[in-house]
C-alpha cells in the first residue's frame, strides 16, 4: 500500500515539497529552457520562478553560457554522469556569490543542485588571509632583527671610524653619508618591526582629540593646495594606549595614502569617535573585533577607490599600486600597529568612488600598558667598570665590546646566556653589569637576568634587542629590566650603560 501511494504522489505534491527543500533545485530542457525552478535557486539568481519558467537561461542571464558553469551543462547534456563544483555568480548589480552546484542528468534534460557558500568562502578567505599574514609578519620580524643586527656593526664602526679620522679628513664626509644611509636602514626597519607587532617599546597613553587635532593643522599645509582636509571631532573622543608615535605614524600613513588616490586633488576627511561594541563586529581581514569600548578613527577620500583584488593585497608589505612612488609599507605599517594594539581596520572602496579606511582601537584601559618605572639619571661613567658583552652575533658582540672598550670599561665577551653565567661566576665581585642581547640559542637574556639575580643579585643589566616579542609576555618586574633598541648609536650606548651602573 504505502509504495502505491508514493508512486501516486502528483507532480503538483512533488512540487510542493521541492518547494520546501533549503537548497536550490532546477531543471532545464536539453534546449536549457526553465522547465521547473523551486523558490530557492530561483532567489539565488535573484528572481522568482514565475520570471524563469519558460524562459532560455540565455535569455535569462545573458552571458552565462561563455560560463564555465554552462560548458558543464553542456558536457552533462551530452555525455550523462555527474558533476560537482563551486561556481562565482557576477550579477549586474556587480554583487558576486558562490555557489557549491551538482549537476547532473536526467529524463527531462539536466537537473542542478545549488547551495549559496558566499559566508564559507569568505570564512575560508580570511583564515587564508590571516595565515598569510602572520607568515609575512614572522619574516618581517625576522628580517627587521637581522637588518638590526647588521645597523648596529655599521653604525658602532662608522662612528668609531668618524672619531679616529676627525672632520679634516677627506674620508669624513664618506663615513658620515654611509651613517645617514644607515639611519634611513633603520627607519625602514623600525616600520617591518611595526608591521610584525614587535616594538619592543612600551606603549603609553596618548590622548585621540588632541593628537589628531594638532595633526590636522599640520597635514592641512603638507598635504598640498589641492587637497582639502577635514577634521571632524565628536568630544569625548578619549585615548588610546600606543607606542609614541604610532597614532601619529598611522593617520599620517592613511591620509597621506588618500592624498596619493587624489592626483588630481579632491576632499580627504579624518573623523574620530567614541564607540561602544555590544557585539562582535566582523571585519574583512582579521578576527572579529570583540566587544568593548573603542575609539573610531575614519579616514576617507573621493580618489580614484580600489578593486576587490587590490584590497585583498592591501595591508601586504611592499605591495603598491603608486607605480615608483611609496615602498609599499605604509598600509602594512597601519595594520601592524592597529593589530598590535587589539583592534581593526575595515575598508569601503569602489573603483572610481574612493575609499573609506576604518580604524578601531580600544580606549584606554581596556588594554594592559607595558610601562617601564622611571629611568634613573645617568651617573658619571666609572673609570674601570667591567661589563660582559652577551650576544650570539659575533660581529655585533665584537664592535659593542670594541667601543666599550675604547670608553675604558673592562669587557668581557660571551655567545650566549650560559657561557655568560659560567664566565660571571669565574669573574665574582669583579663584574659590574651584563649587556645582553634578549633572543639567543641555549639561554636568552630574560633567563640569564633571572639566573644573575639569583646567583648575582649586585650585578646590573641591561638587555638590547632589534626584535622582543617576549617583551609583552613577561611579567611586569621583568618587563622594568633597561631595554636598549637596536641599532643604537655609540653614544646611547654609552648614556645606557652609564644609567644602568648608577640606576637602582
Amino acid at each position: 500500500m504505502g509504495r502505491r501511494r508514493a508512486l501516486a504522489l502528483d507532480a503538483e505534491s512533488l512540487a510542493d515539497v521541492f518547494a520546501h527543500v533549503a537548497d536550490g533545485l532546477q531543471v532545464l530542457s536539453p534546449e536549457f529552457e526553465y522547465l521547473y525552478i523551486n523558490p530557492v535557486a530561483a532567489a539565488h539568481g535573484q528572481r522568482t520562478p514565475e520570471q524563469l519558467i519558460g524562459q532560455r537561461m540565455v535569455e535569462a542571464y545573458p552571458g552565462i553560457d561563455e560560463s564555465e558553469m554552462f560548458g558543464h551543462l553542456q558536457d552533462v547534456l551530452r555525455d550523462g554522469g555527474e558533476h560537482r563544483m563551486e561556481n562565482e555568480f557576477v550579477f549586474p548589480s556587480g554583487e558576486r556569490r558562490w555557489f557549491e552546484l551538482r549537476i547532473a542528468r536526467v529524463p527531462a534534460g539536466v537537473m542542478i543542485l545549488s547551495i549559496d557558500i558566499t559566508e564559507r568562502k569568505a570564512l575560508d578567505r580570511r583564515a587564508t588571509q590571516q595565515e598569510r599574514l602572520a607568515a609575512v609578519e614572522q619574516l618581517a620580524g625576522g628580517l627587521a632583527h637581522e637588518l638590526n643586527n647588521l645597523l648596529t656593526v655599521i653604525r658602532t664602526h662608522g662612528e668609531l671610524a668618524k672619531e679616529e679620522l676627525g672632520p679634516s679628513h677627506p674620508a669624513f664626509l664618506d663615513v658620515d653619508r654611509m651613517l645617514e644611509g644607515a639611519e634611513r636602514a633603520g627607519d625602514l626597519s623600525r616600520q617591518l618591526l611595526a608591521f610584525a607587532q614587535s616594538s619592543p617599546e612600551p606603549a603609553e597613553r596618548v590622548d585621540v582629540e588632541t593628537t589628531v587635532s594638532r595633526l590636522g593643522r599640520l597635514l592641512t599645509r603638507s598635504l598640498g593646495p589641492k587637497v582639502k582636509l577635514t577634521v571632524e571631532l565628536e568630544p569625548p573622543v578619549g585615548a588610546v594606549d600606543l607606542v609614541p608615535g604610532q597614532l601619529e605614524q598611522l593617520v599620517v600613513n592613511l591620509a597621506v595614502n588618500g592624498r596619493d588616490a587624489m592626483p588630481d586633488g579632491g576632499e580627504l576627511s579624518i573623523r574620530c569617535r567614541a564607540v561602544t561594541q555590544d557585539e562582535p563586529l566582523e571585519v574583512a581581514r582579521g578576527a572579529p573585533l570583540s566587544p568593548g569600548d573603542y575609539v573610531c578613527i575614519v579616514v576617507s577620500d573621493r580618489g580614484v577607490g580600489m578593486d576587490e583584488a587590490t584590497q585583498e593585497r592591501l595591508f601586504e608589505p611592499f605591495f603598491t599600486t603608486k607605480e615608483g612612488r611609496g615602498g609599499g609599507l605604509g598600509l602594512a605599517t597601519c595594520h601592524g600597529i592597529v593589530r598590535r594594539a587589539g583592534g581593526a581596520i575595515r575598508v569601503y572602496s569602489k573603483p572610481g568612488a574612493g575609499s573609506c579606511f576604518e580604524v578601531y582601537l580600544p580606549a584606554a584601559g581596556a588594554m594592559r600598558s607595558l610601562r617601564a618605572g622611571a629611568p634613573t639619571p645617568p651617573g658619571p661613567a666609572p673609570e674601570s667598570a667591567c661589563v660582559m658583552v652577551v650576544d650570539d652575533q659575533p660581529d655585533v658582540r665584537r664592535a659593542v665590546a670594541r667601543l666599550l672598550r675604547r670608553a675604558g670599561y673592562r669587557v668581557f665577551e660571551a655567545a650566549d646566556g650560559e657561557e655568560a653565567l659560567a664566565k660571571a661566576e669565574a669573574l665574582g665581585d669583579a663584574l659590574d653589569l651584563v649587556l645582553s642581547d634578549v633572543v639567543m640559542p641555549r639561554m636568552g637574556g630574560f633567563e640569564l637576568v633571572e639566573r644573575l639575580r639569583e646567583r648575582a643579585p649586585a650585578v646590573r643589566t641591561l638587555l638590547m634587542s632589534g626584535h622582543a616579542p617576549e617583551v609583552v609576555h613577561r611579567e611586569p618586574d621583568t618587563v622594568r629590566i633597561p631595554m636598549l633598541t637596536k641599532p643604537f648609536t655609540p653614544a646611547a650606548l654609552r648614556l645606557a650603560i652609564r644609567t644602568a651602573l648608577a640606576g637602582d
